[in-house]
């Protein structure tokens, strides 16, 4: 397999997901903002900030607020992480490649692009919004549907799902993040530090919102929606597919089926060792940031691995 399509295949994958992961992302502020107390800011500036994308917002934008950031995150075509620049660059990689995906697949992804550039800034306003985001999760799980019932599974499939689930893993590792600053707006903004029962875990049902983990957590969990417990489900779950254990599962089983894949199993093998080492509970009181960059690090430590042992060779 030539390493230019298996590269283009493994950013299907990844843009495809990251469009998908940032339509969640939106959505699941957006209802944390209608519900949560009004003196309590919505974390729209956070959201920005721990994605990563400071720079280039504060370079072509004003104040971090609801409107703007919104418009960033959908609609940007200059930003390459809004849903808008995501399913471009997926269809020019599915494009390039088409010989490669099952006809349906390219018109899912073609699709999903054209409808995305014509609406997304119509669906800017939050009652235009949440329909528009909707229907890009259900395009982007029906794409994956697609490839796992009509594409081979072969090293061209396997290489889609590692860029699907490198970036699932980094997605929910950076919304546990944002659920830990929408936790500590509220307890800053409430009355001598006493949240109220009925939003001390707002932030946490958010999370569970995000990654449409709400009712997996409650079947397998069997209990009421605490950080401690939210956060031991998304890091540690193995049966959960947004998980982060099971993401790393996926990966390690997606590389072993590839040839030549000593260096991205080093990779997959020293994180899940760093995953299996963290303990839940401290990290709610404290380095709990410092510990989604160590893991968002690892998680490019295997990007990386991949990258040079499968499309940067010279053999």
């Amino acid at each position: 397999m030539l390493s230019r399509v298996a590269e283009r295949m493994y950013w299907t994958g990844r843009y495809m997901e990251r469009a998908e992961n940032m339509a969640r992302l939106i959505s699941a502020n957006t209802r944390m903002a209608l519900d949560s107390p009004r003196e309590v800011p919505a974390p729209w500036q956070s959201m920005v900030q721990i994605l990563g994308l400071d720079r280039y917002y504060n370079e072509h934008y004003g104040a971090a607020d609801e409107r703007h950031v919104v418009r960033f995150l959908m609609a940007d075509a200059g930003n390459p992480s809004s849903i808008v620049s995501s399913l471009a660059q997926a269809r020019e990689n599915a494009r390039t490649t088409r010989e490669i995906l099952p006809n349906e697949a390219w018109e899912q992804i073609n699709d999903a692009y054209w409808h995305a550039r014509e609406h997304a800034t119509r669906a800017l306003p939050r009652n235009h919004r949440e329909p528009f985001l909707t229907g890009i999760v259900r395009t982007c799980q029906l794409l994956n549907g697609l490839l796992a019932g009509a594409m081979s599974h072969d090293d061209a499939y396997q290489f889609v799902l590692l860029g699907q689930n490198l970036e699932r893993a980094d997605m929910t590792t950076r919304v546990l993040d944002l659920g830990v600053v929408g936790m500590t707006e509220l307890v800053r903004t409430t009355r001598a530090g006493k949240t109220p029962t009925a939003f001390a875990n707002l932030a946490w049902l958010s999370v569970l919102s995000c990654l449409s983990g709400y009712h997996m957590y409650h079947q397998h969990v069997q209990t009421g929606v605490k950080g401690q417990e939210v956060m031991q489900f998304l890091l540690h779950d193995s049966r959960f597919p947004r998980a982060v254990a099971h993401c790393l599962a996926a990966l390690q089983d997606g590389v072993t089926r590839l040839p030549r894949h000593e260096q991205p199993l080093q990779a997959v093998t020293a994180m899940t060792k760093q995953l299996l080492g963290i303990e839940v509970a401290p990290l709610l009181k404290q380095r709990l940031r410092t510990c989604m960059d160590n893991l968002q690090q690892a998680l490019d430590r295997i990007h990386t691995a991949i990258e040079t042992n499968w499309f940067r060779t010279t053999a």
